[in-house]
């Protein structure tokens, strides 16, 4: 992921789509190979290990070096209305200093690799092919990052963790949307069937409804192919959407209302859009909006987000099926809000 930065723009949408289709694909390689074909469940996972050698040989011998790729050593300024949707507003934009290297200080206007420059707006990476040759500035502004990347690389741990910490109007909604996507896949989705009591028919929507959601991620994860970049406000709005369909499935889970039936498909192929959307959308504007030499730490560092709200959802997702399982009256679920089966 943090490598995208170093290519094509594009490469991070096609990044993200590439990650929305493996979870579609899996389900079919499963389904495929295990189900239909009656293959072993070991041996259709050691087959996988194949594509292993495959990604490996594209690495190797299809992905071409990023010194080979369209330089993109100019920096194109945006107004500040096309990126957050206001005018001449970047508030919460964060504003960091990095510490001078060398006997030289920060020329005016360098230190800040986030956000800075706050009249004229923020900063977007142009493709060098559309430019023509190089001119002066065009020149002075590769130097100035060469400097900006050497003091990327001289940061110590304390200002890591700030630069970290300052990505949150990134990774909070990429964390939260996260953690209640897997809380309802991993706690609700598997307390629901029609009936609920047969097992048989739990496991079944358990299976379609983690279709639906995986087709979701891949839709929305490929629509920045087609559609403009989201901004920070459609960002944060995603996951109290998010949010607000896990509360619904749990009233589904617990009440059976307003709706149980597969129609509840439906609402987990919304839960997908609303995850794959704020993935792709959450990195993209990071590659937009944080200056190149740093653009790439951040990547990586906002990554972390996601694992966060996949480990809150783990423990989430115990409490919210032992709770639903021991409403229903169902048995198999060790934690049953807050009491422990006996064995």
């Amino acid at each position: 992921l943090a490598m995208a930065a170093l290519f094509d723009p594009r490469s991070l949408v096609f990044w993200s789509s590439g990650t929305g289709f493996a979870g579609v694909f899996g389900y079919a390689w499963v389904t495929v190979l295990h189900l239909w074909l009656r293959v072993s469940f070991r041996a259709t996972l050691v087959a996988a290990n194949g594509m292993v050698a495959g990604w490996l040989a594209v690495y190797l011998l299809l992905l071409r070096p990023p010194r080979d790729h369209p330089q993109l050593p100019a920096y194109q300024r945006v107004p500040t209305s096309e990126r957050f949707g206001t005018a001449g507003s970047q508030q919460g934009l964060p504003h960091l200093e990095l510490p001078a290297v060398g006997r030289g200080e920060p020329a005016a206007g360098e230190g800040s690799p986030l956000g800075r420059d706050r009249r004229v707006g923020t900063l977007r990476t142009a493709a060098a092919a559309t430019r023509g040759p190089l001119s002066h500035s065009s020149s002075s502004s590769s130097l100035s990052e060469a400097r900006q990347a050497a003091k990327v690389h001289s940061m110590g741990w304390q200002r890591r963790l700030a630069v970290t910490l300052s990505l949150w109007p990134y990774t909070v909604p990429l964390a939260t949307v996260y953690a209640a996507e897997y809380s309802m896949q991993s706690g609700v989705w598997t307390a629901i069937g029609f009936p609920v009591t047969d097992a048989a028919a739990r496991t079944r929507f358990y299976d379609y409804s983690n279709w639906c959601y995986q087709a979701g991620v891949f839709v929305s994860r490929s629509s920045p192919m087609l559609l403009p970049q989201a901004t920070r406000r459609v960002l944060w709005a995603m996951p109290a959407l998010q949010c607000l369909l896990l509360a619904g499935f749990l009233v589904v889970g617990i009440h059976h209302w307003p709706l149980y039936s597969m129609g509840l498909l439906l609402p987990a192929f919304v839960v997908g859009l609303m995850g794959g959307a704020v993935y792709v959308g959450a990195f993209t504007l990071i590659s937009a909006e944080v200056e190149g030499p740093l653009r790439e730490f951040a990547l990586a560092a906002a990554s972390v987000a996601d694992s966060v709200g996949i480990a809150v959802a783990d423990v989430v997702g115990i409490l919210i099926q032992g709770c639903i399982f021991r409403v229903n009256g169902l048995p198999g679920a060790d934690y049953k809000c807050g009491a422990t089966s006996a064995r």
